[in-house]
């Protein structure tokens, strides 16, 4: 009889452990609690207390949960004194309700130290790894590609003219004055162009159309190449791509080795892959590289470069700030010269180039209207 009110007295006050009690204190309990009948001892009720605590744990049971009593469970439950709980019915783990807050705190508590601590860091403390860049429409923090030279040149080494040139006051590099040229600057009197101080000019020889995608020949290129050969000029040409296949790039890239055989080129061929903005087009044009990727561009401009040297000549790629952080992988073309367009008054590519366009709008003597303004970076070997 003894030993079965020490269950039963097990079996009432388990939920007292759920609600945080130890098994330690149950046992002090029951056994205090057991009636003392004749033949009974201690030891043989802790030993009914060890078959006890062997059952399965009451927290591992509360998988088998009753939340709510029906009528036919009620006759049997009454309410425990200390805590109203009904015993005699398994209830939600009372610990686990109290792990659940204690972890939203803890979470709460762990965001606002990190907010404290965030806030007394510099922005360069928060980009550990990377680099902030001028994109051409902001400034961001860009995680630099792995293996590529990076350009080595300050801003300090630079000063902008009056005339809106920009030249370079370092002793490391040979730097030329240059210019390119298309179509669109009409006749140009090269004689001119070479007396005012510049020394190559890089000359469109054809382009890609946006829409049917047929080659076309400059109307000028011809003309140009001829003129500036002439005035002794170091000449390049670059060809305006709008390529979608590494197979199309190819092909722009022999038709300009073609047209480079006629005419003593010392200067790279150079890919030159920009977007076109449907909204500049005319209506009912379509752009067919409206869909490509940084991925397909820099497999054009290697399909490119690899025809190119692979005829002879030195290539080249063409991009401005956006292209050359966002869409150009370097790690593929770093065997190959850029020409970065980033208008200003200091060059501040991040990544290793050799021509830099610094302006759109150069006026030059010989050339009626404005011309792009480019520096030829040259390093000096001892």
């Amino acid at each position: 009889a003894m030993l079965k009110k020490i269950e039963q007295r097990a079996a009432v006050h388990v939920h007292h452990n759920i609600a945080g009690r130890s098994l330690r204190q149950h046992k002090a309990r029951i056994l205090l609690r057991a009636p003392a009948a004749p033949g009974a001892s201690w030891k043989r009720a802790s030993r009914v207390w060890s078959r006890w605590r062997a059952r399965r744990c009451a927290r591992r049971a509360t998988s088998r949960i009753i939340t709510t009593p029906t009528e036919a469970d009620r006759p049997g439950l009454r309410s425990c004194g200390r805590c109203g709980i009904l015993i005699g019915m398994k209830r939600l783990h009372i610990k686990n309700n109290h792990n659940h807050t204690f972890r939203r705190v803890l979470a709460v508590l762990l965001a606002a130290a990190m907010t404290f601590a965030l806030a007394g860091c510099s922005p360069r403390e928060l980009h550990i790894g990377q680099v902030e860049v001028n994109t051409g429409v902001n400034t961001a923090w860009i995680t630099p590609a792995r293996g590529v030279d990076r350009f080595g040149i300050p801003a300090s080494d630079f000063s902008a003219g009056a005339d809106g040139s920009v030249t370079y006051t370092g002793t490391a590099y040979r730097v030329l004055q240059g210019i390119d040229v298309s179509t669109f600057q009409q006749d140009i009197d090269w004689q001119a162009v070479a007396d005012s101080g510049i020394a190559f000019a890089v000359i469109r020889a054809g382009y890609r159309g946006y829409g049917k995608g047929s080659i076309v020949e400059d109307d000028r290129f011809r003309q140009n190449v001829a003129g500036a050969r002439a005035a002794g000029l170091h000449v390049g040409l670059y060809f305006f791509s709008q390529a979608v296949t590494p197979e199309e790039a190819a092909e722009e890239a022999q038709w300009l080795v073609d047209a480079a055989h006629d005419y003593q080129i010392d200067m790279p061929l150079v890919f030159d892959w920009e977007n076109i903005d449907q909204s500049t087009v005319a209506a009912g044009d379509t752009v067919r590289t409206a869909e490509m990727t940084g991925e397909d561009v820099t497999a054009c401009a290697v399909a490119f470069c690899e025809t190119v040297t692979a005829a002879g000549y030195d290539a080249a790629v063409y991009g401005n700030r956006w292209q050359g952080y966002y869409d150009y992988d370097f790690t593929q073309l770093k065997d190959y010269a850029f020409w970065v367009s980033a208008p200003g008054t200091a060059d501040d590519f991040y990544y290793a180039h050799d021509f830099w366009q610094y302006s759109y709008d150069g006026t030059v003597p010989g050339i009626s209207g404005s011309v792009d303004r480019d520096l030829w970076f040259v390093p000096i070997t001892t």
